[in-house]
């Protein structure tokens, strides 16, 4: 369980660790066509969700911000945002 924010950094940074692991898992599934992505892949895929799972358990202990609007995924395009010119 994370119980601070120096734990949360590491775990995102294995989080990170892992990505790179399927990566490298994905490359070579391209280069080999060996099919087996979808066996080697099991292994990373659970870490990453228990560990994400355990960050989004700590993020939910903070104290909530001020507006729903600022809670917002700052993943999800926004799309009437207009470039800069």
């Amino acid at each position: 369980m994370i119980q601070n924010i120096q734990e949360l950094s590491a775990s995102l940074r294995y989080i990170a660790r892992w990505a790179d692991q399927l990566e490298g898992l994905r490359s070579h599934e391209e280069q080999t066509e060996s099919g087996l992505l979808s066996t080697t892949s099991t292994g990373p895929l659970a870490e990453i969700r228990r560990v994400t799972q355990e960050a989004r358990e700590f993020v939910e202990t903070l104290p909530h911000m001020a507006s729903s609007e600022e809670a917002a995924d700052y993943h999800l395009p926004i799309p009437d945002r207009q470039k800069a010119a």
